[in-house]
């Protein structure tokens, strides 16, 4: 008999997390990407095999969730600053144009 099992995990950073997973499949496992998901199913001839195998990739998805997240603030920061320091260099060249047209 072979029990099997269907992980999903679905979201807007389901493929930095499940994807980074699939090269760690065992022979029993495939990962399939969706849209907006990463689906990995699990196949055994054991229950504690399966369990096994759904227990380590559910450890693997916990750290790549979290490196996910840390990437994913980095970056908005990253950009955030980035936007700040045109908009100020924009405001900037405004007021030096106004400046100049004052004579000052």
């Amino acid at each position: 008999m072979k029990i099997k099992a269907k992980i999903e995990l679905s979201g807007a950073n389901a493929g930095l997390v499940g994807l980074p997973l699939a090269p760690d499949n065992l022979a029993n496992m495939k990962t399939v990407v969706q849209e907006k998901s990463v689906v990995t199913y699990f196949e055994a001839d054991k229950i504690g095999s399966l369990i096994a195998s759904v227990d380590d990739f559910l450890m693997n998805a916990k750290v790549a969730q979290e490196v996910a997240q840390e990437v994913v603030q980095e970056v908005a920061q990253e950009v955030a600053q980035e936007v700040a320091q045109e908009v100020a260099q924009e405001v900037g060249e405004g007021a030096e144009g106004r400046r100049k047209k004052k004579g000052v």
